[in-house]
């Protein structure tokens, strides 16, 4: 199994906001795992968190639609 890589070596995000260091770290988490589930507090940003994993796993695992 691939080692997952330190906070610092995630790609950049393409995203319009910056993660914050703990959303990272829940990014880093989840992107070697089969699914996640992630429990944080009502206005943490999951929905960002989501949406910034399924981005890279698509850029690191090369998913499409087809």
């Amino acid at each position: 199994m691939a080692e997952a890589p330190n906070v610092r070596d995630l790609p950049a995000l393409p995203l319009k906001m910056d993660l914050y260091p703990f959303q990272k770290k829940d990014v880093q988490f989840g992107l070697y795992k089969t699914g996640v589930l992630t429990g944080d507090e009502t206005g943490m940003g999951k929905t960002l968190q989501a949406i910034g994993l399924c981005v890279l796993k698509k850029e690191i695992f090369g998913f499409s639609n087809e």
